[in-house]
């Protein structure tokens, strides 16, 4: 009898082997498949920020952690204010720090050049569909499961994910696999599952703020599971002291900041606005027949629940506390609604439609499984096609070939004036950081050195007298619609075009959609001065994060 219970824990050693390594072979696979659409999209060649706002702050902040490292810790704070005075796109405090950590340690084991920024959010989306998929395998079978891979490769939340740095992806990956750690404590009630649960949570929390939404998913996950008698237990308890200890003292000590870029007040005025808009978001990334599966596999996992708790599955009703959890959070937290928000969903409700689909077709046939799983797989991919069907590309916007010329110039700690919009800044800000080895050049949007009104005798002459009193050895003008509604530009370009003996025209470099094009001036009389670091924290540091 003890020589077969060793042969027995032998062969689940070897099957949770080749488990893992098919695990492996399966992400390295789709971390290829997403690399080569990242690079078909052009997200190798284009700037930080083309395409989002926020990505620049979320390089550059990553880019001050390896310098950081590599400066052999010097006092942080200090460290983080110079460093935004060069480059003002830092994003800490405004968002948390582990996925900069993260990103800071990739760029000291590898040159931060673009494809390599890009290389995280890939591994993270791979590890993401694999494991979505890999679930589903296992309760629905293989052919539900490959569905549920595929369509999250086709539909647009994830494509556009992976083409941009950004704190959607690492989020979306750690609540799917606290979600995971939360189902096994459904299944068990073990204080270890719940602990699982706190750390990978308080890991999300601590990755983008608008994840405190995951406080809802226990109370949620044993509401729809029925596993009410959970919460008499002190080990449900247990995460929210994980919560508290590790994410509480930073969302609390940076509320003020966030909440001072809140797009509206907590209440149901906010969430009433962005109902509307999360409801079409929603439809436009998963398509309407997925969502109707979706909210039906919902349904059906609650009602399995109630109706007979053997019989429910608590995969499903996590699953679905999950997305109700995200999706309270997008209405409720009063951060601007933006589609990306909703990522953290996809993946729970795409696998709740594969689920609702199986569900509806025992509704009407009982046996066959291979053939359901393939009826379900085929509905489910002719749903998504469409949304593989839409292009996402990433233009280049012209920045990158300004920032190089600028540092060909060999001027000693240039300052930089970039007028555009808020994306442009980005870009050029993000593209002189990774260019700039030698951290000498200082970037200044315009908006923050000229006021957005008229002022009595600030004519071009005027300007241009701001501009080389301010020791700007460069102007960058953005030449788009978007960039021609900053009210600081139009100084800029009048500046430019009224007082032209003191720029000189160093090159033009067209975008890549054609919508304009970016214009490079040097100023011979500042080409020797440095920027005054008083000056410069009296114009950024009031508005940081602006």
């Amino acid at each position: 009898m003890a020589h077969k219970g060793g042969d027995d824990r032998i062969r689940a050693l070897v099957g949770s082997g080749l488990q893992a390594l098919l695990f492996a072979i399966f992400a390295a696979f789709l971390l290829v498949l997403l690399a080569l659409q990242q690079r078909a999209s052009g997200a190798f060649f284009a700037e930080f920020s083309a395409t989002e706002a926020q990505e620049a702050g979320h390089y550059v902040t990553g880019l001050m952690f390896a310098d950081y490292a590599r400066a052999h810790f010097p006092p942080l704070f200090p460290f983080i204010e110079t460093f935004f005075l060069q480059y003002p796109r830092v994003a800490l405090g405004l968002n948390p720090p582990l996925y900069y950590l993260l990103e800071g340690a990739w760029f000291l084991a590898v040159s931060p050049s673009t494809p390599a920024a890009l290389v995280l959010p890939c591994l993270m989306a791979a590890i993401l569909v694999v494991s979505a998929g890999f679930v589903t395998a296992r309760r629905l079978g293989p052919l539900p499961g490959v569905a549920v891979c595929a369509v999250l490769l086709a539909l647009t939340p994830l494509r556009a994910a992976i083409l941009v740095v950004s704190l959607d992806m690492p989020a979306a990956l750690l609540a799917f696999l606290a979600a995971l750690a939360f189902w096994r404590y459904l299944e068990t009630g073990g204080w270890g599952a719940a602990a699982g649960f706190g750390l990978l949570a308080s890991a999300a929390m601590l990755t983008d703020f608008g994840m405190v939404a995951l406080v809802l998913l226990p109370p949620l996950g044993v509401l729809v599971a029925r596993r009410l008698p959970l919460m008499r237990r002190a080990g449900f308890y247990l995460p929210y002291a994980f919560m508290l200890v590790l994410a509480g003292p930073w969302i609390v000590g940076t509320y003020p900041l966030v909440a001072g870029h809140f797009a509206g007040g907590w209440g149901l005025g906010f969430a009433a606005l962005s109902a509307s808009f999360y409801g079409t978001a929603l439809t436009a990334g998963l398509t309407s027949l997925i969502l109707a599966l979706a909210g039906f596999g919902a349904l059906s996992a609650l009602l399995a629940s109630w109706r007979d708790r053997a019989a429910g599955s608590g995969l499903f009703a996590t699953l679905a506390a999950l997305a109700g959890a995200v999706l309270i959070g997008c209405l409720v937290v009063p951060l601007a609604p933006d589609a990306r928000h909703l990522l953290p969903a996809v993946v729970p409700l795409v696998m709740l439609a594969a689920y609702g689909g199986m569900r509806l077709i025992g509704l009407l046939t009982t046996g066959w499984p291979t053939l359901s799983g393939l009826m379900v797989s085929m509905v489910m991919l002719l749903a998504a096609l469409p949304a593989l069907l839409t292009p996402l590309l990433k233009p280049p916007v012209g920045m990158i070939p300004a920032a190089r010329a600028i540092l060909e110039q060999g001027a000693a700690g240039p300052l930089v004036l970039v007028a555009s919009d808020e994306k442009g800044e980005g870009a050029l800000i993000a593209a002189i950081a990774q260019q700039d080895v030698a951290r000498t050049a200082v970037v200044v949007p315009a908006r923050r050195l000229l006021p957005a009104g008229p002022v009595p005798g600030m004519d071009a002459q005027g300007t241009a007298r701001v501009l080389s009193d301010s020791a700007a050895a460069f102007v960058v003008l953005d030449a788009t619609s978007a960039a021609a509604a900053v009210p600081q530009n139009g100084q800029v370009r009048a500046a430019l075009e009224g007082a032209p003996e003191d720029f000189n025209l160093l090159g033009t470099y067209p975008r890549a959609d054609g919508t304009g094009e970016v214009r490079l001036y040097a100023m011979p009389q500042n080409a020797a001065r440095r920027a005054d670091p008083a000056r410069l924290r009296q114009l950024l540091l009031p508005r940081a994060g602006g």
